[in-house]
């Protein structure tokens, strides 16, 4: 029988929360309370972004590429597989099969039914297969479940569970985006010198002749920056409108951030030099970001944009889904003098907390170390979370009392900064009432040229 998580922290690992969380118990209430600010406020798509506590370092890949991604190309990809992965923590493993539903724009689940979206069974067995860690301190179960892109019969937005067979339990789910090649997208980012802005218009062409009322009516077109689904934005009217296509001139504005920190744990043993420092307590490695403040102003280096690769240089082994160890990863975060505010609103996002983000599991703990600068006494921040080996990005923002997410007292804004901007224009097919995405375009603020907007 499959042990509680909790309970083998507890017994099977002598796992201390008290020495590892300092405070833990005592702020569960608060957290409580953020975790239902956070429900409140949050959108569609963060409710389908689950995972049990035990789950970590869920990956929606490519199964040619490691860098994460939700979208897939119905035509392109056909020949390839959704590689989903994942790791239980100290739990037996288990059989799996898993589910798709089809969404709406606003990722709502629709009435469409399976047979209309994909070719098989509404539930999909031997569909999985794991492995056991090797020569970790942390022991855990690598499992992989693989969804055919050939199998999707339609595009649009789709919601993957993975169910355990066992007790039909959820463990997880994840978003999926199939899009088709009904139309162009010419794609314009300006960056903005005083605010910290991004601003991006768009155009969207056909071959053949579409009437204004065909466009106007069914077509949703909408970007989301970087891998925070959550910030999907909708244009709300195009600016003209011509025989074959839309231009929407009036510009989506992104607050730009500054480039994404990193967190190095790829060696826990002391084989490579590390910005990380790396002590052993209790039996598990605690690895030590160094103190993250607020940037002083812009510096570009390459980022991964919030993701995150696994890699370890402590095993010859390289199959680093197995080998690769866990630590606990703690992060400092110095506030600025003259800002102090609501500790309790800052929160870690990116791919090695499993969200892009803020959500209850990325809380910054409130325990609270102090430190003197310039004859003022200054509050540190501590964040700790179980993260795999690997090179990756995080940021802290802040979340107000709207639910508005903000970078300016954590990472600040600069126009400059490099982003990926995700372009999707949708239609809903009037004769069956769905939505189907008929373009899909990724924008680069380096790297993808801007195209004149008519």
């Amino acid at each position: 029988m499959k042990l509680n998580v909790k309970n083998q922290l507890y017994v099977q690992k002598n796992f201390n929360w008290k020495k590892i969380f300092p405070k833990f118990f005592a702020t569960f209430l608060m957290l409580l309370v953020i975790s239902q600010f956070l429900h409140a406020k949050s959108s569609a798509i963060q409710s389908v972004f689950y995972q049990l506590p035990s789950i970590h370092t869920v990956r929606l890949t490519p199964s040619d590429s490691w860098k994460q991604q939700y979208i897939y190309d119905l035509d392109t990809n056909s020949n390839l597989d959704i590689l989903l992965s994942f790791d239980e923590l100290f739990a037996d493993s288990r059989q799996l099969y898993f589910s798709l539903y089809h969404c709406d724009v606003n990722w709502l689940r629709d009435d469409m039914l399976s047979i209309e979206y994909w070719d098989g069974f509404e539930k999909q067995y031997d569909c999985s297969e794991y492995s056991l860690s090797f020569n970790t301190t942390v022991e855990y179960v690598h499992y992989s479940v693989r969804i055919p892109i050939n199998r999707f019969k339609t595009s649009g937005n789709f919601v993957v569970n993975v169910y355990s067979i066992e007790d039909d339990e959820l463990l997880l789910s994840r978003p999926i985006i199939i899009a088709e090649h009904g139309l162009g997208i010419a794609s314009n980012v300006k960056k903005t010198n005083l605010d910290g802005t991004q601003e991006l218009s768009l155009a969207l062409s056909s071959t053949s002749s579409l009437s204004p009322e065909y466009l106007t009516e069914n077509f949703v077109v909408g970007a989301w920056q970087n891998t925070d689904l959550s910030s999907f934005r909708t244009f709300t009217s195009p600016t003209a409108i011509r025989a074959n296509g839309l231009s929407y001139t009036s510009p989506l504005v992104f607050s730009a951030g500054s480039e994404w920190r990193w967190a190095d744990s790829r060696s826990l043993r002391g084989h490579v030099m590390s910005n990380t420092h790396v002590t052993m307590t209790d039996g598990y490695y605690n690895a030590y970001i160094p103190l993250t403040q607020l940037p002083l102003g812009y510096s570009y280096h390459e980022d991964f944009n919030g993701l995150q690769y696994i890699h370890s240089y402590d095993s010859p082994n390289t199959n680093y889904d197995i080998t690769a160890d866990y630590s606990i990863v703690n992060i400092n975060f110095l506030f600025p003098q003259g800002l102090i505010g609501d500790y309790s609103k800052l929160y870690v996002v990116g791919d090695f907390v499993d969200a892009p983000f803020p959500t209850e599991r990325t809380a910054i703990s409130p325990e609270v170390q102090y430190i003197v600068s310039d004859g003022e006494r200054l509050p540190v921040f501590k964040f700790t979370y179980f993260v795999k080996q690997s090179l990756a990005n995080y940021r802290i923002v802040e979340v107000d009392d709207n639910g508005n997410i903000n970078m300016e007292n954590t990472e600040s804004n600069f126009s400059e900064t490099e982003n990926d901007y995700h372009i999707c224009a949708y239609y809903r097919d009037q004769s069956t009432g769905y939505y189907r995405l008929l373009a899909y375009k990724r924008h680069n603020t380096l790297k993808t040229p801007n195209a004149f907007i008519p």
